[in-house]
C-alpha cells in the first residue's frame, strides 16, 4: 500500500512538472509578443523578382533618352556652358590632363625595356589616332574630347569598330546625350547578341548596338541610379546660384544701375492697399533680373528708401569668393587664386594637395578605360598605361640626400 502511495505521488510530481513547464513556455511567448518586430511581411512579387540590381522605373525600355531625375542631361550641359567658373574648371582639368605624357608597359615592369614588345608597337600605333574618321583627332585631343562628357555628365560613349580581319578599327566619340541603356528584368544590360544600348536622334530610336560595340565607364558610377554622377550634377544648385548672380549683375550694368531697397509706404495705407500695392510691384519684376536693378517710383509720402545692401558691392559677405571655392573643391582644383591672403608656401602647398586629391584620381580613372580598351580590342591583360610624371626636385633635399649618401 505505501508503495502504491509512493508511485502516485511520482506521477503527480510528473504532470506537476510538465504543466509547469508548460505555463512557463506560455508566459515566454506572451511576454515575446509583446512589442515584438513581428512577422515579416509575405512577399507580393512573383518568384524571381527579387534580386534586381536597382528599383528601376518600370518601362524603362519604352522610354526615350531622356535622363529622368532632378537634372537631365541638356540641363546639366547649360549649366557646364553658361558658367564662367565651370567652363574654365573643366578646360582646365583638360589642360592639366593633356600636359601628362602616357606610355605603354607590360604589366610589372616599372619602365620599359630596351627591346620593345611588338604589341607595345601596335598599341602606339593605334592609339597616335584613335579615330581614323577623325585625322584631326589625335590621342590628346581625341582625350581632351572625351573628358568633355566625363566631367559634366559622366556618360562618355565610345563606339568599337572592327576591319574585316576583327582587328580593332577606330574607337569613335559619341554623344553621351543620345546614348540610352537597356535593361533585363533584373536590372542589368542584356549579353550579345541582345542589344544593351539605343542611340535617339531627334526624339526617335535610330539603331542598337551590343555591350561589344559601345563602351561606357562612367567615372562615378552609384548603386541606386542608372547614370553616373558628374562633377557638374555634385554642385548644380551652386552652379544655378553662380549663373543667376552673373545674370543679376549683368542686368545692373545693361538695364540698370539702382540696387534692390526696402521702401516704406505712404502714411493712411492699410494692410489691404499694401498687399495689392506689393502684387502689382511684384509682376513688374518677375522672372526679370534686370529689372530688379531698376529704381521705381511709389506714392508720395514715403520718408527715405533703405538700401538693405551695400550698393557699393554686390558680394555679400564675401559669396563669389565662397561660390568659386565650391567649384574648385568639385573639380579639386587649388583656390589659392581667389584667396584674398595667401603665402606662396601655403599657396604651393594648397596647389600640391590639389593635384594629388583630382589629377591623380583622373589619371587612375584614365589607367582603368585605356586597360579596358586593351582588353575589349586586342583580348591582352598584361599592358598597362601609365602616365610619365616628372616631379621637380627641390635643390635643398637633394643636396641633403647627396651628402647622406
Amino acid at each position: 500500500m505505501a508503495t502504491r502511495e509512493t508511485s502516485g505521488n511520482n506521477v503527480d510530481r510528473g504532470v506537476i512538472a510538465i504543466v509547469s513547464q508548460g505555463l512557463q513556455a506560455i508566459k515566454g511567448l506572451v511576454a515575446g509578443s509583446w512589442m515584438n518586430p513581428g512577422q515579416p511581411i509575405t512577399p507580393t512579387a512573383p518568384n524571381g523578382a527579387a534580386g534586381r540590381t536597382l528599383a528601376y522605373t518600370p518601362g524603362f525600355n519604352l522610354l526615350t533618352n531622356q535622363r529622368y531625375e532632378a537634372i537631365g542631361f541638356t540641363q546639366l550641359k547649360l549649366l557646364a556652358r553658361n558658367c564662367d567658373l565651370v567652363a574654365l574648371a573643366i578646360e582646365t582639368r583638360k589642360d592639366q590632363l593633356q600636359a601628362t605624357s602616357w606610355e605603354f608597359r607590360v604589366n610589372g615592369q616599372e619602365k620599359r625595356g630596351k627591346t620593345k614588345d611588338p604589341r607595345i608597337q601596335e598599341l602606339e600605333t593605334f592609339f597616335a589616332l584613335p579615330d581614323v574618321d577623325s585625322p584631326t583627332l589625335p590621342f590628346k585631343l581625341w582625350q581632351r574630347k572625351l573628358m568633355d562628357d566625363i566631367l559634366v555628365i559622366d556618360q562618355p560613349v565610345l563606339h568599337f569598330e572592327k576591319n574585316k580581319a576583327g582587328k580593332p578599327y577606330a574607337f569613335t566619340i559619341i554623344d553621351g546625350q543620345t546614348m540610352k541603356p537597356i535593361l533585363d528584368v533584373s536590372g542589368k544590360m542584356p549579353k550579345p547578341p541582345s542589344p544593351s544600348w539605343q542611340q535617339w536622334l531627334y526624339g526617335s530610336p535610330a539603331g542598337d548596338f551590343t555591350s561589344d560595340e559601345i563602351i561606357c565607364l562612367p567615372r562615378h558610377p552609384r548603386p541606386d541610379k542608372i547614370y553616373g554622377y558628374s562633377e557638374v550634377e555634385q554642385i548644380y544648385i551652386t552652379i544655378e546660384i553662380a549663373i543667376r548672380r552673373q545674370l543679376k549683375k549683368l542686368g545692373g550694368y545693361t538695364e540698370g544701375n539702382i540696387p534692390e531697397a526696402m521702401v516704406p509706404t505712404p502714411d493712411g495705407w492699410g494692410p489691404d492697399q499694401i498687399a495689392q500695392f506689393q502684387l502689382y510691384f511684384d509682376a513688374l519684376l518677375a522672372d526679370q533680373l534686370g529689372g530688379q536693378r531698376k529704381m521705381r517710383f511709389v506714392p508720395a509720402g514715403m520718408d527715405k528708401a533703405i538700401f538693405p545692401n551695400d550698393p557699393k558691392s554686390d558680394d555679400v559677405n564675401g559669396y563669389d569668393e565662397y561660390i568659386a571655392r565650391v567649384v574648385c573643391f568639385a573639380f579639386s582644383l587649388s583656390p589659392s587664386w581667389i584667396a584674398k591672403a595667401m603665402n606662396k608656401a601655403t599657396a604651393e602647398q594648397a596647389a600640391d594637395g590639389a593635384e594629388e586629391e583630382g589629377l591623380r584620381p583622373l589619371i587612375e580613372y584614365w589607367k582603368i578605360l585605356m586597360k579596358l580598351l586593351i582588353f575589349k580590342g586586342w583580348g591582352w591583360t598584361d599592358i598597362d598605361f601609365e602616365p610619365q610624371i616628372k616631379r621637380a626636385v627641390d635643390p635643398l633635399k637633394q643636396a641633403q640626400a647627396d651628402q647622406i649618401r
